[in-house]
Parts: structure tokens; C-alpha cells; sequence
């Protein structure tokens, strides 16, 4: 009887790490250098997706303020989502009353009239986070938040802008939003300031 078990068990164990082994992971750990930053986090998805990055983009805001803009696209079976990594060649106003006006300007111009708005950490910094579901039954993720954001004379200030903008189902732009992390030469931030 007992050599019986022992063999159940083994048996039982084999076939439960032969599952695992067959199974795809869950969530997949991305990390990539586009211009000077660095960018990880985790996709919660078993769908295939592919992720590119643009050329940086140079521009100028009121005419005195420049910035370069890094864009990474990740597109999948299940939607897509853009991480917009904006760097100003001064500070920039980067309360949190700046990211709900960039998110609800986003959300505004894809057609949202009443979003759901969230104020939750991004990478370990204050952000903003807004979600519409539309009437096709589609949900609009758009995210702000600075990550090199200092307080100065009373003025949260910051020179690098990181938006996101997703269509992917909830769970996956949740899960990749809490793990996302943006780093960027601490000697180009302290020389801005």
C-alpha cells in the first residue's frame, strides 16, 4: 500500500511540473534604454506583443522652453500602449494639478466626457491616472507623472514628464503601471537644478 502512494505522489508531482513547464509566464519583465533613460516593467499578459522606439523628437513650448521626446510603443493582441518620456530644458510645473490637466486633456480629446480619476504612485511618485470606458466597450488609460519631481520655494518642479496611454485590458495597464520604473542620469538632473 505504501509503495503504492509513494508512486501517486511522485507521479502527481511530475505531471503538476510538467504543467508549470508547459505553461507561458504570466507576466514578462521588459527593460530597454530609449535616449538616456531606462525603462522596466512587468507585462501581466499571455498575449504576444512587440515593443519599438522612436527617434527622439526635439520641439519648443512658448517659444523659449525646448524639449526631446522618447516614445515607446507596445502593441499587442489586446491593445497597445504608449509611454511618452518628455525631458524640458528647464523645470516644468509638475504638481499633481499639472498631471490631471495633461490626463484629463488626453482623455478630453479621445472623446471622454466623464472619466474615473486616480491618484495613485507611479514608480514611487506622486501621479495622476484617468480611465473611460466608451460605448464600443473599449476602456482609455492615460497616466502623468514626473519622476524626478523636487520641491522648490513651495513649486513641485520636474524636468522629465512621463505619460502613459493604453486600450489594453485593465489588469495588464494596472499591473504594468505598478511596476514601472524610469531612471535617467542623476548628474544631468542635479546639473538642471
Amino acid at each position: 500500500m505504501h509503495l503504492w502512494m509513494a508512486c501517486a505522489m511522485r507521479t502527481g508531482t511530475i505531471l503538476i511540473l510538467v504543467l508549470l513547464l508547459a505553461c507561458p509566464a504570466l507576466a514578462a519583465h521588459e527593460r530597454l534604454a530609449v535616449g538616456h533613460f531606462n525603462v522596466s516593467f512587468d507585462m501581466n499578459t499571455t498575449q504576444k506583443y512587440t515593443i519599438s522606439t522612436e527617434s527622439p523628437s526635439t520641439g519648443n513650448l512658448y517659444g523659449e522652453v525646448s524639449f526631446v521626446r522618447n516614445n515607446i510603443t507596445i502593441n499587442g493582441e489586446d491593445g497597445f500602449i504608449w509611454i511618452v518620456l518628455t525631458e524640458y530644458s528647464v523645470g516644468m510645473d509638475a504638481s499633481i494639478s499639472a498631471d490631471r490637466s495633461i490626463v484629463a486633456s488626453t482623455l478630453q480629446a479621445a472623446g471622454s466626457d466623464s472619466p474615473k480619476i486616480y491618484q495613485p504612485a507611479i514608480d514611487g511618485h506622486p501621479g495622476y491616472l484617468g480611465s473611460s470606458r466608451f460605448p464600443s466597450g473599449e476602456v482609455l488609460v492615460c497616466a502623468s507623472y514626473s519622476p524626478d519631481a523636487v520641491v522648490q520655494s513651495g513649486k513641485t518642479l520636474g524636468r522629465v514628464n512621463c505619460r502613459v496611454l493604453s486600450n489594453v485590458p485593465w489588469e495588464v495597464i494596472r499591473d504594468m503601471l505598478n511596476s514601472l520604473h524610469v531612471e535617467f542620469s542623476r548628474d544631468e538632473a542635479k546639473a538642471a537644478w
